[in-house]
């Protein structure tokens, strides 16, 4: 089974390039997951929005990657799957006379 994480990585920037990455941490909890999901995506549709007016040859290139980046999510991190765990519990409330 396939697992999607989101990992935060720190990379240092120096005078001779890249010198290593450093995993800060990592997490597969679906709020997170749905957070970084909707910011990509935003993103996209922020780049699409920029060119719209400027480069309709530029735009086609955003509008493409767009589509490509909401289906790869779709499939990698379904709706269903970045719902929480809620569950009902069955409560009989004690009435005092």
């Amino acid at each position: 089974m396939a697992i999607v994480e989101a990992v935060l990585i720190y990379n240092p920037q120096g005078i001779r390039g890249e010198l290593g990455q450093t995993v800060i941490g990592r997490t597969d909890d679906p709020n997170v997951l749905k957070v970084l999901k909707d910011g990509i995506i935003s993103k996209a549709i922020e780049d699409v929005e920029m060119w719209k007016d400027i480069d309709s040859g530029i735009t086609s290139v955003y509008q493409a990657d767009l589509k490509k980046l909401v289906t790869i999510l779709s499939i990698i991190l379904p709706k269903e799957d970045l719902k929480p765990n809620l569950r009902a519990l069955d409560r009989k409330l004690d009435k005092e006379d």
